[in-house]
């Protein structure tokens, strides 16, 4: 049993798109209390924030749910990256290799 490598994509894009629109929203929330941008945009902000974080939060249990070590069950913060064919690493806890299912 492998990991599947399109569930890895779709948690790391999720959880990467999380944290870009963290960072946006606060260039927003710093842009708005200099009172640059037009009034009503201060509670967009605090939307799209919680918006973000849910994505983000969606991406950490794609991750935590199908990303696992399929010997052990462990789950690696650390997993072989997705977009990298034959980057070997190994599990923390069993020391077996991680390998997605289409390598």
């Amino acid at each position: 049993m492998r990991m599947s490598r399109k569930w890895a994509r779709r948690g790391r894009v999720m959880v990467y798109t999380g944290i870009a629109g963290w960072i946006g929203m606060g260039l927003l929330h710093l842009i708005d209390l200099h009172g640059r941008g037009p009034q009503p945009a201060s509670d967009w902000i605090w939307v799209l924030g919680a918006l973000f974080f849910a994505v983000m939060l969606a991406g950490w249990g794609v991750l935590w749910r199908y990303c696992r070590c399929p010997h052990c069950g462990a789950w690696n913060i650390r997993m072989p990256s997705p977009w990298k064919r034959g980057e070997a690493l190994h599990c923390t806890r069993c020391g077996v290799r991680l390998e997605y299912d289409d390598t």
